[in-house]
């Protein structure tokens, strides 16, 4: 079954989502399970094969299937910094640990798309030196 291009752009992007939001519970359960520490490497193995497969993706589906790899990866980085805080912190001060983390999501979340922005429209890999 072949996807309409909305359609492929479409699960491009929500594949990461869902994969993310099923496996964060799982990862959770799994650090506690065996230790916090195998979980965040796995977690950051996950993430960079998953890169690297949307990176050298020619094909939709290799993207989508790159992407979901990616989610789980990324649910297990995103999830684990919370347990470790809740782990190194006692409960009086996690909440300003919290939210030091939360206003670094923000900063994150608000300026990168912007420097993307302004990068992917006023610098290009070619010079423009003329020999």
């Amino acid at each position: 079954m072949t996807l309409t291009l909305p359609l492929q752009i479409y699960w491009a992007g929500t594949s990461f989502v869902l994969c993310s939001a099923v496996f964060q519970p799982i990862l959770s359960s799994i650090s506690d399970a065996i230790g916090r520490k195998p979980v965040v490497y796995l977690s950051l193995l996950l993430f960079t094969v998953g890169s690297l497969t949307c990176a050298l993706a020619n094909h939709i589906a290799t993207l989508i299937a790159g992407r979901c790899v990616q989610g789980i990866g990324g649910a297990g980085l995103v999830m684990l910094v919370y347990v470790l805080l809740a782990d190194l912190f006692e409960l009086k001060a996690r909440a300003k640990i919290q939210s030091v983390v939360a206003i670094t999501w923000l900063l994150g979340a608000t300026i990168g798309p912007i420097m993307g922005g302004g990068f992917a429209h006023n610098v290009t890999w070619v010079s423009s030196y003329q020999y």
